[in-house]
């Protein structure tokens, strides 16, 4: 269920989610400008979780100018952007592999997840809403979310402004600690002021502002 300014509580209906290829051209524009922005906040010699989603493997191909990178990801939808970076070191964390976003989960993969640390993570939603968090397909994907954010130094959520305030899905990532979203500049001022008036989140606003809530 869509709104802006909020969420329901309980949405009425939930969506059956997009193919990823269909997903993969919808609103490109706006993924690489974020993608774009989320790579400018990465240093050479960094350590990077991605996780899966068509914006990650936006931002994936965004990396390129990047060097000396150590990168572990769940998404093998951008294992060819990853290969092309120059002296990346890329880790796969191993699982069960959800073909609907053609990325790995399960115990397998927090088990793997659980024995690094990193600098930034790198997350994506079906749907973004202040006071719930992330929302997703399922309790799998949700948990994973979770796990990754519990093991960078700094947590970016990439989303554009079509997921803001969509609760779609039943399944919720919900963080404890500051993070940022960054989305794209087609984003109206009802479906930021959410997002503004909550003290743990700041605003990456691709290509136009910066703004700390």
């Amino acid at each position: 269920m869509r709104t802006y300014g909020g969420a329901a509580t309980h949405p009425t209906r939930h969506e059956i989610e997009t193919p990823l290829e269909q997903r993969r051209s919808q609103c490109s524009q706006r993924k690489a400008e974020i993608a774009q922005a989320a790579a400018g906040l990465v240093a050479d010699g960094e350590t990077l979780l991605l996780d899966g989603g068509t914006t990650i493997e936006a931002l994936a191909q965004a990396l390129r100018c990047h060097k000396n990178l150590t990168i572990y990801t769940v998404n093998l939808f951008a294992l060819s952007a990853l290969a092309n970076l120059p002296d990346a070191r890329i880790h796969i964390l191993g699982g069960k592999v959800r073909l609907a976003s053609m990325s790995t989960l399960g115990s397998q993969t927090l088990a793997a997840l659980s024995r690094i640390t990193v600098d930034r993570a790198f997350l994506s939603a079906d749907g973004v809403v202040a006071n719930y968090g992330l929302c997703e397909a399922s309790p799998e994907q949700a948990w994973l979310k979770q796990c990754m954010a519990d093991r960078a130094t700094e947590v970016s959520v990439l989303a554009d402004s079509s997921k803001l305030g969509m609760a779609s899905q039943q399944h919720w990532t919900k963080f404890s600690r500051p993070w940022m979203l960054i989305t794209d500049s087609g984003a109206n001022a009802e479906q930021l002021e959410q997002f503004r008036s909550q003290t743990m989140i700041s605003l990456l606003i691709a290509p136009m502002e910066v703004s700390a809530g």
